[in-house]
């Protein structure tokens, strides 16, 4: 059976700060950050700033909202009808990204530790960590959780922590398969940022290091036999991307595309031939066995206010805001070639998405709205307010993250 991955991400876009001369991230995060005519000239960027730029984005994708979940995978397939809940979460605080669909049930990283609940909301188990800023990544029934900035990590499967280690380097980046590789991205003496990649034994499998770009974020294939990275660097006084494709099995890239005067925030693989690459300002698709054919898809001056990656329907799905304050969005799906297969216009603040199949899940302040595919809504439930990010775990079944609890809907 195929273990497919999948993310979704919300922005928040607040009110701009004044007085700011340089493309800067040091103050101000990312899904804060408008444009002003300053902002637009050409700036003079040193390597610390855009390493600064660069840790900025990797927190705010990781940190902000950053989930991987699975269509027709493992981890759904044991999900069983039963009575809605709400369970507290364990911690003073639950990140959106650290809330997961894993195993035959649910996983998150507070910043007391790492919980394995059941889609009925039990605990199976739970793991104390010790992590400042505490990062989660799944696939299947495997997971690895970081601490971005610092040098700890813990790998994990649905019935024990199966491995705590300790890098000589920073670590910013992580990736796990379902078979149980995994890759961490960390600092390099010498080179802007390494890959290295080790097999489910902790071994090193792979190790590759990036002298022209700062790496902002990653992602493993399904077989843990390849790599898409993107990273960031200074053209001109803008800035301008890379997406990398690595092969374990060869030496150098398997493809390379430089992309201009955009910022990329995350890349992940729709299949093994294809993989989506989110920018600020467009949505990218590598295709075909050596990744060469490129699509890419405006944003028209939208702002991406959430987005959701999923590798069962090989489909992204965007929400771009018509408006500057995030309100009247649009939700855009886009095929493997970044072509726009369907718009659904709202008139709703959208701040989180989740797909599963034909169907789409949008958050819009205490209202948790169904649509299929066509664009039909098909159910509007309520909410408490301050509601963080949903999560679908299998057609009829819908999870939500707050501030202290997590709540399952059933359609």
């Amino acid at each position: 059976m195929k273990h497919s991955k999948k993310r979704a991400f919300h922005f928040e876009k607040k009110s701009k700060k004044d007085g700011r001369k340089v493309l800067s991230y040091e103050e101000l995060p990312l899904e804060q950050y408008e444009d002003t005519p300053e902002e637009k000239k050409k700036v003079n960027l040193d390597k610390k700033k855009i390493l600064i730029a660069c840790t900025i984005v990797v927190i705010l994708v990781l940190a902000v909202v950053l989930v991987f979940t699975a269509g027709s995978c493992d981890s759904c397939s044991g999900i069983q009808n039963g009575a809605e809940f709400t369970e507290n979460v364990s911690g003073s605080a639950v990140e959106p990204g650290n809330f997961q669909g894993f195993g035959k049930g649910l996983a998150y990283a507070s910043d007391t530790g790492f919980v394995y609940l059941s889609s009925q909301g039990e605990v199976v188990y739970k793991e104390q960590l010790k992590f400042k800023t505490p990062v989660l990544k799944v696939a299947g029934s495997k997971a690895i959780v970081f601490d971005c900035g610092a040098k700890e990590f813990a790998v994990f499967s649905d019935t024990k922590k199966t491995y705590s280690g300790k890098t000589d380097s920073t670590v910013y980046l992580a990736d796990i398969t379902s078979e149980g590789v995994y890759a961490l991205i960390t600092d390099a003496s010498g080179y802007n940022g390494k890959l290295t990649v080790y097999s489910p034994d902790n071994s090193v499998r792979y190790e590759y290091s990036f002298s022209d770009y700062y790496i902002t974020s990653a992602s493993l294939n399904s077989r843990g036999d390849e790599a898409v990275v993107c990273g960031v660097s200074a053209e001109g006084g803008t800035f301008k991307s890379a997406v990398y494709v690595l092969s374990f099995k060869q030496q150098g890239t398997k493809a390379f595309k430089s992309i201009s005067q955009d910022i990329i925030l995350d890349c992940d693989y729709l299949s093994d031939d294809a993989v989506c690459v989110v920018g600020k300002e467009k949505a990218y698709t590598l295709k075909g066995g050596d990744f060469s054919e490129f699509g890419s898809y405006s944003y028209e001056g939208m702002a991406l206010t959430a987005y959701d990656i999923n590798s069962d329907m090989d489909r992204l799905t965007l929400s771009l805001s018509r408006s500057g304050d995030g309100r009247n969005c649009n939700i855009v799906i886009l095929n493997a070639r970044a072509e726009a297969e369907n718009v659904l216009e709202t008139n709703e603040k959208l701040t989180s998405l989740s797909t599963f199949k034909d169907r789409i899940a949008a958050l819009s302040g205490s209202s948790v709205m169904l649509y299929n595919d066509k664009g039909e809504l098909l159910e509007n439930r309520e909410v408490l307010a301050n509601q963080k990010q949903l999560r679908f775990l299998s057609t009829h079944w819908l999870y939500v993250l707050g501030i202290d609890q997590i709540t399952s809907i059933h359609f």
